[in-house]
């Protein structure tokens, strides 16, 4: 199962990264003070510095797409369960609108594929949402699985408990744009 806190860089890209490091380095020490040895070392530091830092930014990336992603999950669901459909058909059915969106090996059609392997082995849906919040590592994800949680079961409102999370990601997104 994906990890989203981990990097889904591989080894071509760690060499970009150090490639990239390792010229900005060099120029940098050899424009200063015009020693080789020493700008051949910075370059040797920086490149070994920047792969952890491109890493960083590549989870960074992926969980930020996630986000929107899961944003885009939340509308499909909500709409489908005001038609009247429980929550695992709704996300069923948002599946079906996301794939109009995104590919199919996108983050969000592989987590509904995940959904939907452990709740057809009889994994409560709360406990599967609070998996994908911990490996997603993001706030709105680990909120929306805390309320469903809270709510399974004993209410009949979780379409307007939907409905108002997703609005509430979509200020916070729209605040931090």
């Amino acid at each position: 199962m994906p990890n989203y806190k981990i990097s889904p860089s591989g080894p071509f890209d760690h060499i970009v990264a150090f490639g990239i490091g390792f010229a900005a380095g060099f120029a940098v020490l050899f424009i200063f003070f015009k020693i080789a040895a020493l700008s051949v070392i910075g370059g040797l530091v920086y490149g070994t510095v920047n792969i952890f830092i491109a890493a960083q930014n590549a989870a960074a990336k992926r969980r930020q797409k996630l986000r929107a992603q899961f944003f885009d999950l939340l509308e499909a669901a909500s709409v489908a369960m005001r038609a009247g459909s429980p929550f695992f058909k709704a996300l069923q059915n948002a599946k079906e609108d996301l794939l109009l969106i995104y590919s199919q090996n996108s983050d969000i059609i592989a987590e509904l594929e995940i959904i939907k392997g452990k709740f057809n082995n009889a994994v409560p849906l709360s406990e599967i949402l609070t998996d994908f919040a911990e490996r997603s590592g993001l706030e709105d994800i680990k909120s929306f699985a805390s309320i469903y949680s809270a709510i399974e079961g004993k209410s009949n409102r979780a379409d307007e408990i939907v409905r108002e999370t997703q609005q509430i990601i979509a200020d916070k997104m729209e605040i931090e744009i």
